[in-house]
């Protein structure tokens, strides 16, 4: 990967890699440890994966919330939902400009509780 300002890497804007098995494309995004990765270095598609993939687990909880008690949908958020909203957290939660991602990630949560 390649990363840097936008006065550094211009001279990189036909750079190519190949190896043995062929040459590596260039791609906007990538996952890595979890994390979707764009070429900017914006949070909004990991934010928009992490919702996606959160509505599953929020449309299950939907049908089978009143078969459970209180410790059991405890147990489901905190199992289920939580840990995908703080894994590396501490990376993309707090970054300038991600105001709008991390009002529609409260805003899940918020249904989520209700």
């Amino acid at each position: 990967m390649l990363s840097g300002s936008k006065t550094m890497l211009p001279p990189f804007n036909d750079f190519q890699f190949s190896t043995d098995e062929g040459q590596i494309n260039c791609v906007s995004s990538f996952k890595y440890l979890g994390i979707l990765l764009d070429e900017k270095w914006k949070w909004k598609k990991h934010v928009n994966s992490l919702l996606q993939k959160l509505g599953h687990h929020l449309s299950v909880f939907n049908q089978i919330y009143h078969m459970l008690d209180q410790k059991s949908l405890t147990s489901y958020f905190n199992g289920l939902v939580l840990p995908h909203l703080d894994y590396a957290d501490i990376v993309w939660g707090d970054q300038p400009g991600c105001t709008t991602q991390m009002k529609q990630l409260q805003s899940f949560q918020n249904r989520f509780s209700k």
